[in-house]
Order: structure tokens, then C-alpha cells, then sequence
């Protein structure tokens, strides 16, 4: 029974994976929706002043009630609360709709002011204690379907595979924006097991529900009852010989360590994972990469004859091929080994001829 439901809801996680990546409801529908909700319950908040007896005039809400919905959706249109996907929900949707609901209240409660004050027709005189009520009921309402959906999503639409166990190492603003791209990435391959971080301020504590840990904590032991054969190092101000020591240790305990590009490199102002790389030779050495001033060395070689011996070698030839770069007047080229010279000399032909 138990292989019966697995099976099952795996099947349904495929097919709900397959919709919401081909299938996302349109704006339109959205603000439709957010609308018809303000409407209901504007209704039900009239309901609750009455405890829940009928006894207000219904044609007078429903009339008041058009008046709410045109002003909550100017503000939706202002704020944009509608235009991001519900599935991928965030603090800056939640943020959003807040706006509309505030500017919306506000607006209705001098709309309210004002009509008491002229005598303006009663589809325009709603009882404050009505809109503080619809206030907190359509705040609650937008804000848990927005999250229900995207908890949902999350729960189905996760792919069913076995993930890698990784640590990030580095708990900060980095570390954060790592984790949060991993968790908000279905098709990723990546269970984040910890963090690792220096800052003793940080240890001990969890970030979003995954527990931080010193540096110290990166044992062989851990990484085998964790299952971790990957870290990704989410850190871009530090030393580089500090970066260097961290790396060495990392990889003298089998794991594969990958990296995070710099700020500037984000594709369209964000973080991708598919932008992690792993580490190359050159992130190992104790000292920053060497910039070289390549107008420099063009001015110092330009016109001269250059000598170049055990040319044929595998420094040599790649000696040879960067001075083609540059206008000198003559390379003479040395070495005993008269096959790699002449293997050298065909492609300085093929190419130069």
C-alpha cells in the first residue's frame, strides 16, 4: 500500500510538474480573481458587524461594494499586486498587496469622511468598523491563497530524485541569495545540509531553517553521516590567501567545491545556478591573478627580433604562438628536437604564411 501511494503521488508530482511549467494563470485572471475576493468579502465583513444576522439592507452593500472593488483595483493597477507568478510568491508580493489594501482603506475611509459630511449618496457612506473589517479579512485572504499556492507548488511540483547534499559556506547576504535561488529552483539537484560560516555571531543559529556551523565542523565524519560531496563557497569579499585555505581544505577532503560568480556577472541582475562553476587551478594559489598591462609589453616588443630557445617545448611553442600576438620584426626560434621544430614551424606557416 505504502509503494502503491508513493508511486502515485510521484506520478502526480510529474504531471503537476509537467503543468505549472507549461501553464501559469494569466495577469487578467489574477486581478479578476483579487477582485471577486474583495468584493465577497466586503459582503461577509457587513455579515460579521451583524453577527452573522441579515439584517443590513443588502442592495446598499452591494452598491458600496462595486465602490471597494473600483478603488482597491486603481490601486492594484498602481501597485502591480496582480503582475507577479502567485507560484513564486515573495516578501515583495506580499509587500505589494499590503500597498493596495492600505491605499485602498485609506482612500475609502476619506471617501467615507467626505460622504457623511456632504450627504452624498449612501453607496458612498460606509460604516468605518465595515472597512476595518474587510481590511484585515482581504489582507488574510489574499495573503494565505498567494502562500497556499506556493506551498502547493513547492509540494507537487518538486522534482522526485535523489539531490546531492551540499553545505554553503559563507551564512550571509551570499549565502542567503545561494540558498533562496536553490530552494526556488524545482529542477535543481541540490539539498542544502548546513552552513558554514566564521562569524561566531551566526553560529549555532539557523538561517531559514538550515542550522549554521564553524568552519571546524567540516570533517570527514560529517561529511559521511551527511552524505555532502559538494560546497558551494557563496563569499566574495575575502582575502584571497584565506580563500586559498579554505579551498585546499575542501578539496583535501573529497569535496567538489563550487562558486559563485561576482555581483557584476549576475545574468540580468540575478543570481542563476546554473552560473555556479566549479573551482579552477587558479582560485588555489595564494596571491591574486596577475593583470598584465598588454600595451606594455606590446610597446616593449614592437620592432624587436626575438630569440627564443627550446621553442619546440610545450612552454616554449606557447611562448611562440603569444609573441605572433604582437609586432615584432623577427622571431628566431631554438631546439634541438628537429620533429617538434618542424611540427612548430607547419603551423607558424599554416597560419602566418
Amino acid at each position: 500500500m505504502k509503494a502503491l501511494y508513493s508511486d502515485f503521488f510521484n506520478f502526480m508530482s510529474l504531471k503537476s510538474r509537467d503543468f505549472f511549467r507549461k501553464h501559469s494563470l494569466p495577469r487578467w485572471m489574477v486581478f479578476a480573481f483579487d477582485g471577486s475576493v474583495v468584493f465577497i468579502t466586503f459582503l461577509f465583513a457587513y455579515v460579521l458587524r451583524s453577527n452573522f444576522v441579515f439584517e443590513f439592507p443588502l442592495d446598499t452593500a452591494l452598491r458600496q461594494g462595486l465602490v471597494v472593488v473600483g478603488v482597491f483595483s486603481v490601486f492594484e493597477l498602481i501597485f502591480r499586486a496582480f503582475a507577479g507568478l502567485i507560484r513564486h510568491t515573495t516578501i515583495k508580493d506580499i509587500f505589494n498587496v499590503l500597498l493596495t489594501t492600505t491605499s485602498a482603506l485609506a482612500v475609502l475611509l476619506v471617501i467615507t469622511l467626505a460622504g457623511k459630511v456632504s450627504f452624498w449618496h449612501e453607496a458612498f457612506n460606509i460604516p468605518g468598523s465595515v472597512l476595518l473589517i474587510h481590511y484585515v479579512t482581504i489582507n488574510a485572504f489574499l495573503i494565505i491563497s498567494r502562500i497556499s499556492v506556493k506551498m502547493f507548488y513547492e509540494m507537487v511540483a518538486v522534482r522526485p530524485v535523489n539531490k546531492k547534499n551540499i553545505v554553503i559556506y559563507g551564512a550571509g547576504a551570499m549565502g542567503v541569495v545561494v540558498k533562496r535561488v536553490i530552494s526556488g529552483d524545482t529542477e535543481n539537484d541540490y539539498n542544502i545540509v548546513a552552513f558554514l560560516d566564521g562569524d561566531k555571531k551566526l553560529q549555532r543559529k539557523n538561517l531559514n531553517g538550515i542550522p549554521v556551523f564553524s568552519p571546524e565542523k567540516l570533517t570527514e565524519s560529517f561529511l559521511e553521516k551527511n552524505k555532502v560531496k559538494t560546497m558551494i563557497f557563496a563569499i566574495n569579499d575575502i582575502a584571497q590567501s584565506k580563500k586559498s585555505d579554505i579551498y585546499r581544505s575542501a578539496v583535501e577532503l573529497g569535496l567538489e567545491v563550487l562558486q559563485i560568480p561576482i555581483v557584476s556577472d549576475w545574468l540580468n541582475g540575478s543570481f542563476e545556478i546554473r552560473q555556479l562553476k566549479k573551482i579552477r587551478v587558479q582560485d588555489l594559489l595564494s596571491r591574486d591573478p596577475i593583470q598584465l598591462n598588454m600595451k606594455r609589453i606590446a610597446d616593449g616588443l614592437r620592432d624587436r627580433t626575438i630569440l627564443v630557445t627550446g621553442a619546440a617545448g610545450s612552454i616554449g611553442s606557447e611562448i611562440v604562438r603569444q609573441l605572433t600576438r604582437f609586432n615584432v620584426a623577427k622571431l628566431v626560434l631554438v631546439d634541438n628536437a628537429e620533429t617538434p621544430m618542424f611540427n612548430l614551424e607547419n603551423e607558424l606557416l599554416e597560419h602566418f604564411a
